[in-house]
């Protein structure tokens, strides 16, 4: 588990590879992780097709949320769902799910702050950040954990996951976030310093 409880006390990854959807359920400090899959039926295009209907989405997360909640996180502050691509429904079946615990009596809170980030696995901005070492007179690797928000209303963000103290040569590539949906007081910052 973590030293230090992250800012928000679920995380909820999800990811689709070919005809099967993963989950990834993260309580509070990482005491208690659950992960979960769900088969889909094949797109009729021979595309590679990563949307998942609401339906799929909320069929996995509300009844194991409605189990886990009263165990492992009771009175959450927050719900977050990181996806690894690019979400579509995903925020339709957070707030469908936040709204039936609250029906349920399993949070007491109809509008729980909730929020989706995207994890894209390719970045069409070509970002590095170098931090400049006044000492040797040249650029290094920033620390790891290092992040620069952008965007109109700073809904972008590159997170460096490697650096000092890692002792890896060259330049980090950064992960690319897109902050695509929050409801109530969730701050962006606060994600990826929990990321």
């Amino acid at each position: 588990a973590l030293n230090n409880s992250p800012n928000y006390d679920i995380y909820i990854g999800i990811d689709v590879h070919q005809q099967c959807i993963g989950f990834s359920f993260f309580y509070r400090k990482g005491e208690v992780i659950k992960l979960e899959r769900k088969e889909i039926p094949k797109p009729p295009s021979k595309t590679r097709d990563e949307k998942i209907k609401e339906k799929d989405i909320y069929d996995i997360i509300y009844p194991i949320l409605k189990r886990h909640i009263p165990r492992y996180c009771t009175n959450p502050n927050a719900i977050i769902i990181g996806r690894d691509g690019c979400s579509h429904d995903e925020k339709h079946a957070l707030v469908k799910t936040i709204q039936q615990l609250a029906k349920d009596g399993i949070i007491t809170n109809p509008q729980l702050p909730c929020a989706v980030f995207d994890l894209h696995k390719q970045s069409q901005i070509p970002y590095r950040v170098g931090e400049y070492d006044v000492n040797h007179g040249q650029y290094r690797t920033p620390m790891a954990g290092t992040y620069r928000l952008f965007g109109r209303d700073k809904e972008q963000a590159f997170l460096f996951s490697t650096g000092f103290p890692f002792q890896i040569r060259g330049s980090a590539k950064p992960l690319h976030f897109t902050l695509a949906f929050q409801q109530g007081d969730i701050i962006f910052e606060k994600i990826l310093e929990d990321m």
